[in-house]
């Protein structure tokens, strides 16, 4: 198994439960869980590079992402499998060198490409009986927490 060097994700339905919230003024709002601001702090003091990638335009999973100090932010792009190499080729890193969480099957394409994939229980059947480790919490209820704990410590051989 190669050293895990970054980790993609997409964002609704991993940092999101994947609900969409609709205020009477048309406004939106996204539920994200706090244990995943944690995983990102530990992902950075390994030096694990992060990306979320989102087929969304969203200034929601933009502030989000500036609050978890993602590394990189690609919204709006539906070929995250294209945008991870190039993030892959900026860092000069391999596709087997990165894991990938993803819950529906346009992350499928970039989750076989990775070295580990993950899915959180609530993702699509097609992707969770796609040969990736499905989590035991789901999308938005600390699932990048679970992946990170798993990472260091099964993969890395650290911990907080």
């Amino acid at each position: 198994m190669a050293t895990i060097k970054l980790i993609a994700m997409d964002c609704n339905g991993i940092l999101t439960d994947g609900s969409v919230y609709y205020l009477e003024n048309g406004e939106q709002m996204k539920r994200f869980h706090v244990l995943d601001d944690m995983g990102f702090e530990m992902l950075r003091r390994y030096g694990i590079i992060t990306a979320i990638i989102s087929g969304e335009n969203n200034p929601l999973i933009a502030a989000r992402a500036e609050k978890l100090g993602a590394d990189h932010l690609v919204m709006g792009e539906y070929d995250k499998l294209e945008i991870l190499r190039g993030i892959c080729k900026e860092h000069e890193i391999e596709l087997t060198e990165c894991a990938y969480i993803g819950d529906d099957v346009n992350d499928l394409p970039a989750m076989r490409a990775c070295g580990l994939s993950f899915a959180p229980p609530n993702a699509h059947a097609v992707v969770r009986n796609s040969g990736a480790f499905v989590t035991s919490v789901t999308g938005g209820n600390g699932c990048l927490r679970e992946v990170v704990d798993l990472i260091l410590e099964k993969y890395l051989h650290q911990s907080w």
